[in-house]
C-alpha cells in the first residue's frame, strides 16, 4: 500500500554539509542524492515565502495577495498542480492555482455569521458548491480522483468524488464512539485521515483518543483501545482523557491524535498531540510504538491529573527529542515531516534523529522571515510536499496564510568556479581575485557588496562611511570594529561590534562577510565542498 494522505513527495535534503568556520576545513561534504544544500549551521537552506493570504483573518479570494483565509488547518497536493485548502474556521475547501485563491467545496459564501461575525458551518451533501461543512482540517485523495476531508465539527468523514458530489463516507454529525457501518458510525471531533492505495480510509478520531479504520465496504472499526482516564478540569466537572501506551495495537492508548501518514510500506504514523509524541504502527506486527519524542515514565498518574502532558522542545536523537502539539504529518523517501504547532516550527525525524528544519527555536510565534532560520510561523497544523520540486507548503493557522518552503539550488554560473565565491540570491557578487581569505574569515569589498544588494555607498563629512538601502542607515570606519545601524522609520539605533574592523587593500574597504551579513540585515551560509558563500534577504 502507498499513502495518499497527502501528494507523497521527497523533500530536497542535505548534499552538502558545511562547517561552522568559512574557511578553517575544507573537508569532503557528505552526499545522499537528493540535492538540496546544508548550511555551515547544519540546516537545510530554503527560501520561505507566503503562498497565498494576506495574514488578515477573512474571506476575500482572488490572486494569493489578496485572498483571505480564516484558520486554515489541512492542505492537499492534487496532481493537476492545485493546493486544497481547508480553510477551517470559514467552512469551506478553497483551491488554489496559478496563483489564485477560489473556492473548491462548500457554500462559497458566509450563509450565518456568529457573534463574533465568523462564518457558522453547517452539514449538507450534494453538489460541490451546495454542500456544507462544519470546521474541515484533514485532507487526502485516493487513486481515483476520489478527495476525503476530516469533517471536525459534524464528528463524520466526508467524501468528494471525482466528479464533484459531496457524500458522508462515515458519521452522522452526532457526536459518540461507534463502529458500524457507514453512517451509524460515531466520531468525534476527527482531525487527520489517510487513504491507503487500495481504499483503505484511517481516521485520527481525535476526541475519542483512537485510530479507526474505513473498510471499502464502509465498516468502521476501532484499531486500538479506548482510554479509561478522567480528568477533572473543574469543580464538578470531569472530561474524558487521553492516555499512554505501546505494546500490541488492541491494547494501545493515544490522547489526542491529530496527524496521520502512511509510509511506503503501508503502516501508519500518528502525531500523538497529546502526548507530544510520534508514534507508528507496524500493521504487520500488529504493534504501536513511540519513534520520536521523549516518555515520561510518570507521564499521567493521581499526582499529575492533566488532560495533556508537558511539551518541550529539543532537536538530536528521537528518543531524547521534545515536541509541543505535533499536529499535521507528511510522509517522503527523506523522512518525516511534522508540523509541531506548539512550537511553532517544522521538523523532520529521520534516521531516528529530529532536526528543525524552519521555525523559530525559542518557541515564538511570528510571520516574518524568508529564510529556515529566520521565518516565523504561528500555529503551523499542517504540511505537504511536492514530489518534484522538494517544495513544503505549511497551513500557518493563526497567520491565517499558507506558506510555502523551496529548497535552495545552488547556482547554474558555480559550475566551473574553483571557489571562494560569493552570490547574493541567485547572482554572483565577487570571485577569488575580490575576495580575501585572513585568519579564517572571508572578507569582502565593501562597495562591491553594498551595492549588489542594493545600498548607497558614501562618505560624510567626519569620514564615516555611510551605507543606505531597506529604510537602514549603516555608518562605520574604516581601522574602527565598531558600527552603528539607524533604521530610519523610527530612530532606533544598535551599535555593533564587528570580528574585524574595516580596512584598505588595493585601493579597496573590505569588511568581514558575516560582519556585512548583520549590518545589511542579510542571511550569510557557507558550503564547504563548493567553497561558495551565500548572502540571503531574511
Amino acid at each position: 500500500m502507498r499513502s495518499f494522505l497527502k501528494h507523497k513527495g521527497r523533500l530536497l535534503l542535505a548534499a552538502l554539509l558545511g562547517f561552522s568556520s568559512f574557511v578553517a576545513a575544507q573537508a569532503p561534504a557528505l552526499a545522499d542524492g537528493s540535492g538540496g544544500p546544508v548550511s555551515d549551521a547544519g540546516r537545510t537552506l530554503l527560501r520561505v515565502d507566503v503562498y497565498a493570504g494576506t495574514g488578515q483573518a477573512g474571506w476575500t479570494e482572488g490572486t494569493w495577495e489578496e485572498a483571505e483565509f480564516r484558520s486554515p488547518g489541512g492542505l492537499l497536493r492534487l496532481s493537476d498542480g492545485r493546493l486544497l485548502v481547508a480553510d477551517t474556521a470559514n467552512q469551506v475547501i478553497r483551491q488554489v492555482k496559478d496563483g489564485v485563491v477560489s473556492p473548491f467545496a462548500g457554500i462559497p459564501f458566509p450563509v450565518k455569521l456568529d457573534e463574533r461575525n465568523e462564518p457558522v458551518g453547517g452539514y449538507l451533501d450534494g453538489p460541490l458548491k451546495e454542500s456544507a461543512f462544519q470546521m474541515p482540517s484533514g485532507l487526502a485523495a485516493d487513486t481515483s480522483g476520489n478527495i476525503y476531508v476530516a469533517d471536525t465539527g459534524n464528528h463524520a468523514i466526508r467524501k468528494i468524488t471525482a466528479d464533484g458530489q459531496v457524500q458522508t463516507l462515515a458519521g452522522n454529525g452526532v457526536l459518540g464512539l461507534r463502529d458500524g457501518e457507514r453512517k451509524n458510525a460515531r466520531f468525534h471531533s476527527p482531525e487527520a485521515i489517510a487513504v491507503t492505495g487500495d481504499g483503505i480510509v484511517y481516521v485520527a478520531d481525535t476526541l475519542n483518543h483512537v485510530i479507526r479504520k474505513i473498510t471499502t465496504d464502509g465498516e468502521v472499526t476501532t484499531l486500538n483501545a479506548t482510554s479509561e482516564r478522567v480528568v477533572m478540569v473543574h469543580p464538578g466537572l470531569a472530561v474524558p482523557a487521553g492516555d499512554y501506551q505501546d505494546g500490541s495495537l488492541s491494547q494501545a492508548l493515544f490522547n489526542e491524535p491529530s496527524g496521520l501518514a502512511l509510509d511506503d510500506k503501508g503502516n501508519l504514523y500518528v502525531s500523538d498531540r497529546g502526548n507530544h509524541l510520534i508514534r507508528y504502527i507496524d500493521f504487520a506486527a500488529d504493534t504501536v510504538s513511540t519513534v520520536a519524542g521523549k516518555v515520561s515514565e510518570s507521564m499521567y498518574s493521581e499526582a499529575n491529573p492533566t488532560l495533556t502532558a508537558s511539551g518541550g522542545y529539543l532537536d538530536g536523537d528521537a528518543g531524547a527529542a521534545r515536541f509541543n502539539g505535533p499536529a499535521g504529518l507528511a510522509w517522503t523517501q527523506d523522512g518525516l515531516l511534522i508540523a509541531d504547532s506548539l512550537n511553532h516550527t517544522i521538523r523532520l525525524l529521520r534516521d531516528q534523529k529530529v532536526t528543525t528544519l524552519v521555525g523559530a527555536r525559542d518557541g515564538v510565534p511570528g510571520s516574518a522571515g524568508h529564510t529556515e532560520a529566520s521565518a516565523a510561523f504561528s500555529l503551523p497544523v499542517d504540511v505537504t510536499v511536492e514530489e518534484e520540486t522538494g517544495a513544503i507548503w505549511v497551513a500557518d493557522a493563526l497567520n491565517h496564510q499558507v506558506r510555502v518552503l523551496r529548497p535552495y539550488s545552488l547556482p547554474e554560473t558555480v559550475a566551473g568556479r574553483k571557489g571562494p565565491v560569493l552570490f547574493y540570491e541567485q547572482n554572483a557578487v565577487a570571485d577569488t581575485d575580490q575576495l580575501l581569505l585572513q585568519q579564517g574569515r572571508l572578507d569582502v569589498p565593501l562597495r562591491l557588496l553594498a551595492e549588489a544588494v542594493g545600498y548607497t555607498v558614501t562618505f560624510n563629512s567626519a569620514g564615516d562611511i555611510v551605507m543606505q538601502g531597506e529604510g537602514r542607515s549603516v555608518s562605520l570606519r574604516v581601522g574602527k570594529s565598531e558600527a552603528t545601524v539607524t533604521v530610519n522609520s523610527t530612530g532606533d539605533i544598535s551599535r555593533l561590534t564587528l570580528a574585524a574592523a574595516p580596512y584598505v587593500s588595493g585601493g579597496k574597504v573590505y569588511i568581514p562577510l558575516r560582519g556585512a551579513g548583520v549590518l545589511l540585515n542579510k542571511e550569510v551560509n557557507w558550503l564547504s565542498e563548493a567553497r561558495l558563500a551565500v548572502m540571503r534577504d531574511k
